[in-house]
């Protein structure tokens, strides 16, 4: 392609020469002819002029955005390097706000949750006359208890965890529900240790039930059932040692604890707790599995004073059964776990017995169990994470703007008893029936809707409406 410059010299040349040639126009020709020659020449080279012209502004457009590319390339690159450098840390969120450094030796994270509750009580006790002096923990309960109607924020959580050169963790978490502060998770743990696995101290919960080491935010119903509140020994301060082996297909946890209350304090001698729990068969997108787990417990308590008490699956400071104040040297717990996923079907159950041994009540033994069962309607799965249950993946959340849907709906159902009465104690036995919907707006916020009957022997019957609104982060 000729140059712009090129191109008008070219075209004066032609026209000197055509005007040189036009002097002498009559033998050759009019010389009006050879003007309009001249002129549609002129014209034409304009032509490949604005041609010439328009090429180059697209040349400089080209140009330009090479140049806009390179920059942001640079930029990029930049970047990268930055966010590359071992103490840079990013945030971001995945299930909650976390941070980490590039090389991932250093992670923090914040979390939180809020259940608020409502609760409606209808009581229907049995007819009897009033109790004697000296009464047993059956009248106590017909003539002592009233369960009142309720709305309370049953749990206001907040708390971190940290990461410290790969293998330290730390985690504190408190919630502020109620009249006073509760520590929750308040522990650090060191990983990565050599046949031992990984080494937790602090006040956390002993390993001991699949209810009760399924976090609340997970568990099916607003409340655990009656046995496990009974006889699993929560959150205490202790040391335990745990690991998991076969891609997490086997998990064992055993450690020392000291009976403690809601703020790490407490006077006991030591107790035993340890668990094994697997799954025995798992498919390969984890959609179905079986678990199976037994745990035991070998405890103290502080001058050798022992009570049993279960509430009726709600949460209130009023109980069904209760054996009162027990006097035992030692107890002894044994719990037996199962769970089987299929899809958006799943089956949980537990049984628990704790032997005392005291020679005042004749060493008495108590026992309780459930049974439990779910369906997802809209098709998603109870997930499992190292051998309890963990967060439930919504197909489509309500109102995504990328991934819409209409949420997540549960139907599930349970059948749990418990017996305090044997030997010299009668603490009382109860039935609980207890239906459930659950309605996932998405993997953090859920609506909770539960009714229970509660048959208590001898006493008479509690039903029980509830719901929850609750989020997590």
């Amino acid at each position: 392609m000729h140059s712009p410059v090129k191109v008008v010299i070219t075209t004066v040349a032609l026209a000197a020469m055509l005007l040189v040639s036009a002097s002498g126009a009559e033998a050759d020709g009019s010389v009006d002819e050879r003007i309009r020659n001249l002129e549609e020449l002129v014209r034409r080279q304009q032509e490949e002029i604005e041609s010439l012209r328009e090429g180059l502004a697209v040349q400089q457009q080209a140009s330009d955005s090479l140049e806009s590319e390179l920059d942001r390339f640079l930029s990029k690159t930049e970047d990268a390097n930055f966010w590359q450098q071992p103490n840079t840390m990013r945030a971001f969120w995945k299930n909650g706000l976390k941070f980490e450094t590039a090389d991932g030796k250093f992670k923090a994270s914040v979390f939180g949750r809020v259940y608020f509750d409502m609760a409606i009580y209808d009581e229907d006790w049995d007819e009897l006359s009033a109790p004697t002096p000296g009464p047993s923990a059956k009248d106590v309960i017909k003539y002592d208890t009233q369960f009142y109607n309720e709305v309370k924020t049953r749990t206001a959580r907040l708390g971190f965890d940290t990461t410290f050169y790969t293998n330290s963790y730390a985690k504190v978490e408190i919630d502020f529900a109620g009249s006073k502060t509760a520590l929750k998770d308040v522990y650090m743990e060191q990983k990565g240790i050599p046949v031992v696995g990984a080494v937790r101290v602090g006040h956390f919960k002993e390993p001991m039930g699949l209810e009760e080491l399924t976090s609340s935010r997970y568990i099916t119903f607003m409340e655990r059932a009656m046995p496990i509140g009974a006889f699993t020994p929560s959150r205490n301060v202790g040391l335990m040692l745990h690991d998991k082996a076969f891609e997490d297909r086997l998990q064992w946890a055993g450690g020392v604890f000291a009976t403690t209350d809601d703020q790490a304090n407490g006077r006991t001698d030591p107790s035993i707790t340890a668990r094994i729990s697997g799954t025995p068969y798992k498919s390969e997108d984890g959609s179905m599995f079986l678990h199976l787990g037994i745990s035991g417990s070998f405890r103290h308590a502080a001058d050798d004073k022992w009570r049993i008490k279960s509430t009726p699956e709600a949460r209130t400071s009023l109980s069904v059964v209760d054996t009162g104040d027990i006097t035992a040297d030692k107890a002894m717990i044994l719990g037996l776990e199962a769970a089987f996923v299929a899809g958006p079907f799943s089956l949980q159950a537990e049984y628990l017995t704790m032997d005392l041994d005291s020679e005042d009540f004749d060493d008495p033994r108590f026992d309780g169990w459930y049974i439990l069962a779910s369906y997802f309607l809209t098709g998603e799965t109870r997930a499992y994470k190292s051998g309890a249950f963990d967060r439930v993946k919504v197909k489509g959340n309500l109102n995504d703007p990328d991934a819409g849907g209409p949420g997540a709906v549960e139907l599930a159902a349970r059948l749990s008893n418990i017996d305090l009465d044997d030997a010299l104690v009668e603490g009382g036995k109860a039935t609980n029936w207890t239906l459930g919907l659950n309605y996932y707006l998405n993997p953090h916020m859920r609506i909770m809707f539960n009714y229970v009957l509660s048959d208590i022997d001898d006493v008479g019957n509690l039903d029980v409406f509830e719901m929850r609104f609750q989020f997590d982060f």
